[in-house]
């Protein structure tokens, strides 16, 4: 932002021009977050320390990396405080240019951090990130080299807002800021709105796609099974001529089918269900919470298709079955 260092909305960011703080002999990035005074006097209370506008207030927090649990990550302070030290303080460096510098108090190292709803040091796990007031922000602005020209302003709304209020605070945004700068505006509500209904674009076609492979095998279930039987006429009436009733060849068709249905489930539960917890033990995800959103359902109900599908193809083979003449298939010598 080019010209006087502004606030809007309790909450603005301005990330210095390539700012590197030095610490204990290293350079490490240094992303300043300005607050309004009256916001970073609260965020003093919040954090139990005397509210005053003369210094920094540093993010004292670093992901354990030895820990791969991305979801649940161990976090511990990065920088151990002496209790013998006075007066600490930070000094800011514009990265290419060491002799521009900025020494400022630093009021406290602390773990929490303003609720702007940001998340920092995600790319960088070794950002310090300073929070400072605005009035501070303005001493030291010249100091070092001045702001980027992109500033990001968080703007928090009220609790459960509606989406059509975001985009009331949007436009009345736009036409406060519009005319001096040129801005960007995020609507994470509407966003989040978006990839919902790509997820469930994704899933429309993905489920698509499983339908017609699904139609695809039970076309081909009742073409194998009617033909094959269609075969096996002989075989049948051979059956009969020795004393198996109808009954007997049904039983005969039943276990055939619960074979032919139940062997690909009976192969393929326990692999997935290993596949499914190995990649569980992968991502580090709760059992608990993939067991609530699994689609018990459609896995049912494709399971159940194909049972279905089979017992139907058995049942038309079965009829065509009763329908044979004893007499007749013995005597055709094509029948093999």
């Amino acid at each position: 932002m080019s010209g006087e260092m502004k606030s809007f909305g309790g909450f603005s960011h301005a990330s210095g021009r390539d700012v590197k703080q030095a610490y204990g002999g290293f350079m490490v990035n240094a992303p300043i977050i300005i607050l309004d005074d009256n916001s970073f006097l609260t965020y003093c209370e919040q954090i139990g320390i005397s509210p005053r506008l003369d210094g920094a207030v540093v993010r004292n927090r670093i992901r354990d990396v030895t820990n791969p649990d991305f979801r649940h990550p161990d976090f511990m302070p990065y920088i151990k405080e002496k209790g013998s030290a006075e007066n600490p303080s930070s000094t800011l460096r514009q990265s290419g240019n060491e002799k521009v510098t900025a020494r400022i108090p630093v009021l406290s190292y602390a773990e929490k951090v303003p609720a702007s709803r940001e998340e920092y040091a995600t790319l960088d796990y070794y950002e310090l990130v300073h929070f400072l007031p605005v009035s501070l922000g303005k001493e030291i602005k010249a100091q070092i080299g001045g702001w980027e020209e992109n500033t990001c302003i968080c703007i928090l709304g009220e609790e459960n807002i509606t989406p059509v209020k975001l985009d009331a605070l949007e436009g009345e945004t736009k036409q406060l800021l519009g005319a001096k700068y040129e801005i960007e505006c995020e609507n994470h509500i509407r966003k989040y709105e978006i990839n919902n209904r790509q997820i469930q674009g994704m899933m429309a076609v993905l489920g698509g796609f499983c339908i017609l492979l699904a139609l695809i095998g039970i076309g081909n279930v009742f073409s194998n099974t009617v033909g094959f039987v269609h075969q096996r006429k002989r075989e049948f009436a051979r059956y009969m001529s020795v004393g198996v009733t109808p009954a007997g060849i049904r039983k005969i068709f039943c276990i055939e089918a619960l074979i032919l249905a139940g062997r690909p489930i009976q192969f393929t539960l326990p692999l997935a269900v290993a596949a499914v917890g190995y990649m569980l033990k992968l991502s580090y995800l709760e059992v608990g919470v993939f067991m609530a959103d699994v689609p018990f359902l459609p896995v049912i109900a494709f399971m159940l298709a194909a049972l279905g599908s089979v017992a139907f193809a058995y049942y038309l083979a079965w009829r065509n079955v009763r329908k044979i003449s004893l007499a007749q298939v013995l005597r055709d010598d094509t029948m093999m």
